[in-house]
């Protein structure tokens, strides 16, 4: 319980923290009135976490406390480092990053317990193969992850319902992740993006662009996206596609296939289709999308489910007034008004792609601009610091 006069202190594990989008959450709780917010983060060298984390978010420093340790098990912190953050910081509440099913899980929400520490568990992305979902073990130890947990963090609708097949819990709907934030790439890189967008604005000028930002692999439908594109583009000689990102150095057959399709598909339409083969993106997303007029995010059911929770790209796409078009399962579904701020279509259908385009193209300039607008104002419920405020409210309500 928070006394009166005090701050509520959360600690934080997490090697996630690396990542810029849960980075600058993080970042956001710190600056809530009221809140005390302290760190503990590791992994292969996690010297390095605090100064990628300030650079990731555009700071010069973190204002809030960071402990750093090495340990070999990835994703659940040194238990010697953790007691010595409860003994010395003594959070009110503890949130955990770990995996549901992770090793260590329970060891670390019992730590917390014996140290008076409420906990709330983020559950992330959906990553479990069929062979693992179906094992009465480790459906055992979820099940008994969420009776160990005040709280479970899941970042959308449709991942609630796909946990809630383990067990009871006290379900939140909110994503431990924010949208538009941050600076990745140095100002050089930021400069050159610039200049790249402005030259293809120039060429495609009184053209009808259509985009696509995030991994080339397999699941994210880039095959469909790219025969979609293709048909369309045979039909509308004013149309124009670009993409942006790469796929892994490790990536399986299946996604170098696809890669391969897509990079067909560029080639062959030449002036008419442009890739920009990197990894990370930033600040400079605006850059990209002040270039779009709809934006695709095709993603596709994998282990047979969609394995993204929430799909970060899609609310960057509406804060940047660009509607998106997404698939009907996953996040998409919280993030995406169908008809509002952009369109739900069937995943795997380069066709309900196909449909959805010309949807929008058959709007007026009136309907189109209200879409637009649309899109931006819901979104913003995605910004750091509103995802930050439903999260403390969430916790209030642990620690009473």
């Amino acid at each position: 319980m928070v006394k009166k006069g005090e701050k509520m202190r959360i600690l934080i594990l997490s090697r996630y923290t690396t990542d810029r989008r849960s980075a600058t959450v993080v970042h956001e709780l710190n600056k809530i009135k009221d809140v005390e917010v302290f760190n503990l983060t590791w992994g292969d060298h996690p010297e390095l976490h605090p100064l990628r984390n300030m650079f990731s978010c555009g700071l010069d420093t973190f204002d809030f406390p960071q402990f750093t340790c090495h340990f070999d098990r990835p994703n659940t912190a040194d238990p010697i480092a953790l007691e010595m953050c409860l003994k010395e910081f003594r959070p009110h509440v503890t949130i955990i990053t770990s995996e549901v099913y992770e090793k260590g899980t329970h060891e670390q929400i019992d730590l917390c317990q014996k140290y008076g520490s409420k906990v709330a568990l983020v559950a992330w992305q959906n990553t479990m193969p069929d062979h693992k979902e179906k094992d009465p073990i480790i459906r055992n130890y979820i099940k008994k992850t969420f009776e160990m947990s005040d709280m479970i963090l899941v970042g959308s609708t449709y991942a609630r319902k796909w946990h809630e097949k383990f067990g009871e819990a006290n379900f939140v709907v909110v994503p431990f992740l924010a949208v538009k934030q941050g600076i990745f790439f140095p100002m050089k890189k930021k400069d050159f993006i610039r200049e790249e967008t402005k030259k293809m604005r120039d060429e495609w000028k009184n053209k009808f662009v259509v985009s696509y930002i995030g991994r080339f692999l397999e699941w994210k439908g880039i095959v469909f996206m790219a025969e979609a594109m293709d048909k369309l583009m045979t039909e509308n000689e004013d149309m124009c596609f670009f993409a942006v990102g790469k796929g892994f150095d490790d990536d399986a057959p299946i996604d170098k296939q696809a890669q391969i399709k897509l990079n067909y598909f560029v080639t062959k339409w030449g002036a008419r289709a442009k890739i920009f083969p990197y990894a990370k993106t930033g600040d400079h997303l605006n850059e990209y999308f002040n270039c779009s007029d709809i934006y695709l995010y095709p993603s596709l059911p994998k282990y047979g489910r969609i394995i993204e929770q929430f799909g970060v790209m899609m609310p960057d796409s509406g804060l940047a007034g660009v509607p998106c078009i997404g698939p009907t399962i996953g996040g998409s579904m919280d993030i995406i008004a169908h008809k509002e701020t952009g369109y739900l279509v069937e995943p795997g259908s380069s066709e309900a792609i196909i449909e959805a385009i010309k949807m929008y193209r058959a709007l007026t300039n009136d309907e189109k601009i209200l879409m637009k607008e649309k899109a931006v104002e819901l979104n913003q419920q995605w910004l750091g610091h509103n995802i930050a405020k439903k999260i403390v409210n969430s916790l209030k309500k642990i620690i009473k």
